[in-house]
């Protein structure tokens, strides 16, 4: 795929595999639950409607144009959710349960019109996708269908971490790699402002 707006090293990690984004306490209960069950992180979504779990999709072209949304997953600049954690896929393994980015989009629209055509009075559709990237997994995903992991630091796309296979110690790494990064960049003065009023 052409790199979808984030830096070309980063992007070659990412392009032509299959992702799941989650962070450290999300880890947790995958590792946990020996699975990546359904989640409710991202309220709205088509993928939690299916009852599938939300993926991101790099290998298959999508039949709509890139929602550019999809980057708020990489990460925030600071505190706990500064470092995304993205975990890979084995998409050719997951068989008939993986949907891919272009079949999830057609089960959107399909839904979308199924419900526009209709004559009787329904809640309106508000589930929504990453168009062109979001792939869903037909119930939970064994973690042995994972192939490693990708952290990332969301303060700057151009530091990341890769890691091999799926294991105890990619805690290890996650930890190594936070304990590397400097610390959280100054609040810009807009920010400052912004914090100030949410917290009255």
């Amino acid at each position: 795929m052409k790199n979808l707006g984030v830096p070309e090293p980063l992007w070659q990690e990412l392009n032509n595999r299959v992702w799941h984004a989650t962070n450290r306490e999300g880890l947790e209960g995958i590792i946990r639950d020996g699975k990546i069950n359904l989640g409710g992180r991202y309220q709205g979504s088509f993928c939690l409607w299916k009852e599938y779990v939300s993926l991101f999709d790099f290998v298959t072209e999508g039949e709509a144009e890139p929602n550019y949304s999809w980057m708020d997953w990489l990460g925030d600049r600071r505190g706990e959710k500064r470092i995304s954690l993205w975990l890979e896929l084995d998409h050719e393994t997951a068989g008939a349960g993986f949907i891919n980015a272009a079949k999830l989009g057609r089960e959107w629209y399909e839904e979308l019109d199924r419900r526009v055509s209709r004559k009787e009075n329904e809640e309106p559709f508000r589930s929504h996708i990453f168009s062109g990237v979001e792939a869903g997994h037909q119930g939970p995903i064994p973690v042995s269908l994972l192939k490693g992991a990708l952290l990332i630091d969301g303060n700057d796309y151009n530091i990341f971490k890769r890691h091999q296979g799926f294991d105890l110690e990619l805690f290890h790494t996650v930890e190594n790699f936070s304990g590397s990064l400097t610390p959280d960049p100054e609040l810009s003065p807009l920010e400052q402002a912004f914090k100030k009023n949410k917290a009255t």
